[in-house]
């Protein structure tokens, strides 16, 4: 029996269809590439420095605020696509990051800055939440990009007349925590008393509180681009330029990294100085209230490797020799000094490359639940 078979010719491929096809694959090709590159080798000196600050791409999770400059927007419940990942932000009606505390749990506060806020990660990887897991409390997480030790003793006050807690922990960041101590007095007017501190101004019932900035949810891609280790390095690449041109970005960077040399050792005296009156107001403040207070040093992602932090120091064109150890050792001096419970995070973290994310700075998941074991341990 004989078969026949019939053959059907397709219509030839438009060529600008298939050169378009090889262009559109090529660049996705490349794209990719340049993206498990970017994965795959360390990050470039100071990125984390140069990366876009927090406070910045969270339009509209503040107000501004007369005493503290500004403060998380009571209610606010918004998505923020960051290198962590898409991540929910909320705020209790008081003010602080997250949920109501657990009726039957003692109530702890965690106050400071960026690093205790933590908008990298979710409430429930959080190291308030493992540290109160751990140990039977409700850590609420009560930080706000940007502040200093007096702005952190101010909003702890704030917090703790709301819902009165049991203890407060406050998470000191080493990178800029001990100059932003010389910034916000400045910046704010405060009197200073003849032992360095400063009363906590009162606010005007009624006043304004304006938004800073609007909240938009995150776009497809702000959650691809977010995520993208090449876009990153690209960004801090343009900033470093501002760092070459723009003479204020470069003193800031100067003032912030100064403490960490030899050479600015009589800078780090200082600082400690008034580092301490804040500390000695936080005991005072504590005491009265009948607190528990811990104070948790966090160090600087740059600082914990000595040929990344020369590099970075060369970078934004830091001169003198360095002295990484400096800044911690002198702190944690002065809180034995005071008679503070003191919990260094510096041995938690270090050996920990994840612990930070890639150009951000800030804890990755694997930081926060590094330094929630930590603070536990440091607690019981």
């Amino acid at each position: 029996m004989t078969r026949a078979y019939r053959v059907i010719a397709s219509a030839p491929m438009n060529p600008w269809i298939a050169r378009s096809g090889l262009v559109l694959g090529g660049l996705v090709a490349g794209v990719l590439l340049a993206e498990g590159g970017a994965r795959l080798i360390a990050p470039s000196p100071a990125a984390e420095l140069l990366a876009e600050p927090t406070r910045d791409a969270t339009p509209g999770l503040y107000v501004q605020d007369p005493v503290l400059q500004h403060v998380p927007l009571p209610g606010y419940d918004g998505e923020w696509a960051s290198a962590g990942g898409s991540i929910r932000v909320r705020v209790a009606p008081e003010g602080y990051r997250g949920g109501p505390p657990a009726p039957d749990k003692p109530v702890w506060w965690a106050v400071g800055d960026s690093f205790t806020l933590g908008v990298q990660v979710s409430e429930e990887d959080s190291f308030q939440q493992a540290a109160g897991d751990a140990l039977g409390v409700s850590m609420l997480n009560g930080g706000v990009d940007g502040y200093s030790t007096w702005q952190a003793l101010f909003r702890y006050q704030d917090l703790d007349e709301q819902l009165d807690g049991d203890g407060v922990v406050y998470v000191l960041f080493l990178g800029n925590d001990l100059t932003d101590n010389e910034v916000y007095p400045r910046l704010t007017r405060l009197p200073q008393r003849p032992d360095g501190g400063y009363d906590r101004p009162t606010r005007q019932t009624g006043q304004r509180l304006d938004a800073m900035g609007t909240y938009t949810p995150p776009t497809a891609w702000d959650r691809l681009s977010s995520r993208s280790v090449f876009l990153a390095a690209i960004d801090v690449a343009q900033k470093r330029k501002d760092v070459e041109n723009i003479e204020r970005i470069s003193q800031r960077f100067r003032r912030e990294l100064r403490p960490f040399t030899v050479q600015g050792e009589g800078d780090l005296n200082d600082l400690l100085d008034r580092l301490e009156a804040a500390l000695r107001d936080f005991q005072s403040v504590t005491n009265e209230r009948g607190d528990e207070l811990l104070v948790a040093v966090a160090p600087p992602a740059w600082a914990m490797d000595p040929e990344r932090a020369a590099a970075t120091a060369q970078e934004l064109g830091l001169e003198g020799d360095l002295a990484l150890d400096a800044p911690r050792q002198g702190v944690l001096e002065r809180l034995e000094r005071l008679g503070i419970a003191s919990c260094d995070l510096h041995p938690s973290l270090e050996g920990h490359p994840g612990a930070y994310l890639k150009y951000d700075g800030h804890w990755s998941v694997e930081g926060h639940a590094l330094v929630g074991d930590a603070l536990a341990d440091c607690l019981r």
